[in-house]
């Protein structure tokens, strides 16, 4: 890396650490990216609709999918 330090100045050099490369990435991707309770309670709904049944709480169930 070099800065300029002026019109005319010339260049100086400035010595930078070496980076070093992290140990560990993670990744929190079960409710923040993903949206698991919609897709659940999207999926049961077009599964009681094919069986006849539209009286369930789908948004209920999808809960208590996640907490089993």
């Amino acid at each position: 890396m070099h800065l300029h330090l002026g019109r005319g100045a010339g260049i100086v050099f400035v010595a930078m650490p070496t980076p070093t490369l992290p140990k560990a990435l993670a990744f929190d991707v079960f409710g923040t990216v993903v949206d698991w309770r919609t897709s659940i309670a999207r999926e049961f709904a077009t599964v009681l609709a094919e069986i006849g049944d539209g009286e369930c709480d789908v948004a209920g169930f999808a809960d208590a999918w996640r907490r089993s």
